[in-house]
């Protein structure tokens, strides 16, 4: 059978699955070969790209998905980018949303998800070393602790750092808003 025949004949029982037309057995025959395949190739697609995020995510811990990231042979990062635009423009139906909202690691911004790491990786830095100023060059593992540093007080000093995330960094007791010396 060739590929464009499969294609037809995996089509057509699709077809009978949504009007109801197919017997139990074929359908049971079916799902025993592949789960997903009454699917349509939107939802297919979906389901495999839920799954790899689910990967990713007990795996990296995050949801900071670069935008080039495969995961197998799901495009995940454009994946990603494509639900976080899609919610943020209204297009994406609720149940999706809710589905990604269930995973805890899920951030609809990477910037978001970076300031709570970043806050994990100041709270690390301070408590080995008793002090919040950062060198610029400074990294906590792969995430760049000294540039996160001066990008929040960049962002403080051009009010544009939000007053929950001033409130955030303000609660912690070695940080400072300059690089002057810690008080």
């Amino acid at each position: 059978m060739t590929d464009e025949a499969a294609r037809k004949s995996l089509n057509a029982l699709r077809s009978h699955s949504r009007r109801g037309t197919l017997s139990a057995l074929a359908a049971a025959v079916m799902a025993d070969v592949d789960p997903l395949w009454a699917l349509s190739s939107s939802e297919r697609l979906w389901a495999e790209s839920l799954a790899a995020l689910d990967l990713f995510l007990t795996r990296e811990g995050h949801s900071r998905i670069d935008e080039h990231h495969r995961e197998g042979p799901v495009d995940l990062g454009r994946w990603a980018w494509a639900c976080r635009r899609d919610r943020n423009a209204g297009r994406m139906p609720a149940e999706r949303v809710a589905a990604l909202e269930r995973r805890p690691l899920w951030r609809w911004s990477n910037f978001d998800d970076s300031f709570t790491t970043g806050l994990q990786a100041f709270d690390r830095f301070a408590a080995a070393h008793g002090h919040g100023n950062v060198p610029e060059q400074w990294s906590d593992g792969d995430f760049p602790l000294g540039k996160w540093v001066g990008w929040q007080r960049a962002a403080h000093a051009e009010d544009r750092l939000s007053a929950e995330r001033q409130t955030e960094l303000d609660r912690r007791r070695h940080w400072v808003w300059s690089e002057a010396v810690d008080g």
